[in-house]
């Protein structure tokens, strides 16, 4: 089996948050159009978009490195197919019984065309002092096994890191995997579009995406995205009420920005929802009001038994997003 290393990561996103970034190797477990799937100690998933590198020459089997973020392929290093190693045969000039030998597993932490330094459990320094089956596909940071007659490298395989190794994560601060969003678009490209409403919402645009043409900066729409790409767009055509007095007419004051006395947040399954209010259950119970400028569940197909974060002001839903 061939080693598998999965280093997290951050970089900064189109909206100015944290967008999670990793470095993995392993075999090309399958390839599409759209994804790219690395198999090591778990699975990898890789979006391929029109920014990704060329994978034509990429092939199932193939040993490969790649680094991916926010889940999209952004490089990648092909080693080829990789072969089990078979052991050097036997020739007349070998002991039938080496005086002595030695074995170790862990990972390669010093290689040169003279020796390898294996560091497992403990290290061992072997020489190379012969050509080696397999050894080339090897390099510094692998996990593979090796044995030694007389203090010379005489086989080297690749080998699962040891099951006590531990991986550090850092919480992700990315998008959630659904994200819905109302407001006015603040930004448009032929890759990305942002609204900005109570929050800002920014989201990739792929070939599976509507099409744009009839939208605008400006305009006041409300979006749904998966994985941060568009796969929703409407207008938002609720206008604002306007309050007359005897000499003009004005429009009614915006939404006051949360505080502590009006802001009220949560997260949970959704456990009443009508077309006037909505109540999500988690580690509490809150219940907000669907105003006229409130994103409407039914825009997102939400219905009760939907898992969501739902923010209020002054008691009226003012976001709502799938958790």
């Amino acid at each position: 089996m061939l080693g598998f290393g999965l280093l997290p990561t951050s970089a900064l996103g189109s909206n100015g948050g944290a967008v999670k970034s990793f470095y993995a190797t392993g075999l090309v477990k399958s390839l599409s159009a759209a994804v790219l799937t690395v198999h090591g100690a778990r699975d990898v998933r890789c979006r391929l978009t029109p920014h990704s590198p060329a994978t034509a020459a990429v092939t199932v089997g193939d040993r490969v490195a790649v680094t991916c973020t926010g889940n999209v392929l952004i490089r990648i290093r092909d080693f080829g197919q990789t072969t089990p190693p078979t052991p050097a045969p036997a020739t007349t000039a070998q002991p039938t019984a080496p005086a002595t030998t030695a074995g170790g597993s862990g990972s390669i932490t010093a290689l040169s065309s003279t020796s390898i330094t294996v560091t497992g459990d403990r290290s061992l320094t072997c020489a190379i002092t012969t050509a080696v089956a397999g050894l080339n596909n090897f390099h510094a940071g692998d996990a593979v096994r090796i044995g030694c007659v007389d203090g010379a490298l005489y086989y080297v395989v690749a080998a699962t890191p040891p099951a006590t190794t531990t991986t550090t994560t850092t919480p992700s601060t990315a998008a959630p995997p659904n994200s819905y969003g109302i407001g006015t678009i603040t930004a448009l490209t032929a890759t990305t579009i942002t609204v900005t409403g109570d929050r800002t919402l920014s989201c990739e645009l792929a070939s599976s995406s509507p099409a744009l043409g009839d939208y605008h900066i400006g305009e006041v729409v409300k979006i749904a995205c998966q994985n941060s790409v568009l796969t929703g767009i409407v207008a938002n055509t609720t206008t604002a009420t306007t309050t007359t007095t005897t000499t003009t007419t004005v429009a009614a004051p915006p939404v006051p920005a949360p505080t502590t006395q009006n802001a009220s947040s949560g997260k949970g399954t959704i456990t009443a929802l009508s077309p006037t209010s909505i109540t999500v259950t988690g580690d509490q119970s809150l219940t907000c009001a669907i105003g006229p400028s409130s994103p409407a569940p039914s825009d997102y197909g939400l219905t009760v038994g939907a898992h969501v974060g739902i923010g209020c002001v002054s008691g009226v839903l003012t976001h709502l997003s799938s958790v």
